[in-house]
């Protein structure tokens, strides 16, 4: 999932967000896969929450085609709430003019650079109701070369967020937190050997420093590919690292065991624990000797399971929260306080 792309203008956010499903006459029906994704860091309320919305396989064949969506909340004290629904696409409605999807339970519409974004989730206690304002300019890669398909991905880095999320017994009233969207889609099979390992970090205030990372795999644990590291200070990107301006650092492997989505698939899944590092360490240096770096150290993995359509087993996608520390001696990136954010690292089980 390289960033390289294009930086686009938050006014354009209908036409580089909207949906690509595919056509009836697309060779290759039964590789399409398109999700959004929506965070919330609270900050204020102790509170962070992630909401997924999925589409895999051909979407004109309840037969083959599926939907999903997928809701995972951490709040005060480290309680961790969440859950995988898949239901069929029979009643999922998408354009090929707007980012708005529809599927049971589930209602995202867009207008004016607002994402309205309604979840209920059934088997699990959590009810969303946000508006995601968008905050900074978006970046899209259009699509690049991904195992035998391609992949897109469009990114907000920074949402304003505003709305209630109910968890449990207990509603959150959202006022103004930070948020991140970004949009997914392309050809591929899961249990090819690409991946990722993704993250994102930011500071609560609007005018606040946000990172977002990236690096391309052939799967979990492998040599990457290809990593950057996009810094933006408010709205705009002030810089970013690739290459060697970009050191990423992975310590040893996280030895606890992970919290498992699906829960029926922990019947099936051989692993003890997530395959992901214990420490990462990403390090950004300029020209002129200054440097960025962030130390993540996971506390808690939840762990989301795709099955394999190539070859046996599973593809994990690891959600990763933990502790971050940030240390800044560049001049023009200025960072007042604590960071909130998380890692993703997915690819297939080997």
């Amino acid at each position: 999932m390289a960033t390289r792309g294009a930086f686009g203008l938050i006014r354009d956010a209908k036409t580089l967000d909207r949906f690509q499903p595919p056509t009836l006459f697309d060779a290759d029906l039964n590789a399409y896969k398109e999700w959004q994704h929506f965070n919330v860091f609270d900050r204020r309320a102790h509170l962070f929450a992630l909401l997924n919305f999925a589409v895999s396989g051909n979407p004109f064949d309840p037969k083959t085609g599926m939907c999903a969506r997928i809701a995972v909340t951490r709040h005060r004290g480290g309680e961790i709430i969440g859950g995988i629904e898949p239901e069929t696409v029979e009643r999922l409605h998408f354009s090929y003019l707007k980012p708005g999807i529809g599927l049971p339970g589930v209602s995202v519409t867009f207008r004016d650079n607002v994402y309205r974004v309604v979840c209920v989730m059934e088997g699990v206690r959590i009810r969303a109701d946000l508006a995601f304002t968008i905050a900074a300019v978006p970046l899209t890669t259009l699509t690049k070369p991904f195992g035998s398909g391609f992949l897109g991905w469009t990114v907000f880095p920074r949402m304003t967020v505003n709305g209630t999320i109910a968890v449990s017994n207990r509603t959150y009233r959202v006022r103004n937190a930070a948020g991140y969207h970004d949009h997914d889609w392309g050809r591929f099979y899961w249990g090819e050997p690409v991946g990722w390992n993704w993250g994102i970090f930011m500071e609560g205030r609007s005018s606040g420093v946000t990172l977002v990372f990236d690096q391309a795999t052939s799967g979990l644990g492998t040599r990457p590919e290809q990593s950057e590291l996009l810094v933006y200070q408010g709205q705009t990107l002030a810089m970013e690292f690739a290459n060697d301006d970009l050191s990423v650092e992975f310590d040893d492997e996280f030895r606890d065991q992970p919290l498992v989505f699906p829960g029926v698939m922990r019947l099936t899944h051989h692993r003890a624990s997530a395959p992901v590092p214990k420490r990462v360490k990403l390090t950004g240096k300029t020209n002129g000797g200054g440097k960025l770096q962030v130390i993540f150290v996971p506390e808690v993995v939840v762990q989301l399971i795709a099955p394999n359509h190539l070859g046996a087993g599973e593809t994990l996608l690891n959600q990763v929260f933990g502790r971050i520390d940030i240390r800044n001696s560049i001049r023009g990136i200025t960072i007042f306080g604590p960071l909130d954010g998380y890692m993703e690292f997915v690819g297939p089980n080997a």
